[in-house]
């Protein structure tokens, strides 16, 4: 049996549970408790063999969140609204960018450079270079996504 196959079928292992939960469901347990366990169950499934691409398997779990009923729109799709999720994705987009345009490799060239060769130097250029980013984008997360591969090309620059 091929990797694929394997994990078809515990994909469709997850789908069988879920539905034998929902057709035979434990006394005292909800339908829509159910039904939101059941759909869980299943796109965890997705997710860990990764059969479907894990977009198409969040869109597939919003999708039959909202037509199932399990919840209504506005608190599925309430993620969405918060400042701080499109403030970690404007950082994903600006940490692409720096690889992309090879301006990570540029300002690593600059700290060597400035810094010298002594390690301690070097570790304090890249924490005046986080300082400054600090001011600059307020997100963690997007900070990070810049300084890793700064990190990393800093390392094959030494």
């Amino acid at each position: 049996m091929t990797s694929l196959h394997f994990r078809w079928g515990i994909v469709g292992t997850a789908i069988l549970i879920a539905a034998i939960l929902n057709i035979f469901p434990p006394a005292g347990v909800g339908d829509t408790p159910l039904h939101a366990g059941a759909l869980c169950l299943v796109a965890i499934a997705f997710i860990a063999t990764g059969v479907v691409p894990e977009h198409l398997t969040a869109l597939g779990f919003f999708a039959a969140a909202v037509l199932l009923h399990i919840a209504p729109a506005n608190v599925v799709f309430t993620g969405f609204v918060s400042s701080a999720l499109w403030l970690v994705f404007g950082g994903l987009f600006i940490a692409a960018g720096v690889q992309k345009t090879g301006l990570g490799s540029r300002i690593a060239r600059s700290l060597i450079r400035y810094a010298g060769d002594s390690y301690g130097r070097i570790l304090l250029a890249a924490m005046a270079a986080s300082f400054a980013l600090m001011i600059l984008m307020p997100s963690v997360m997007g900070r990070v996504l810049i300084l890793v591969p700064l990190a990393a090309i800093l390392s094959d620059e030494l």
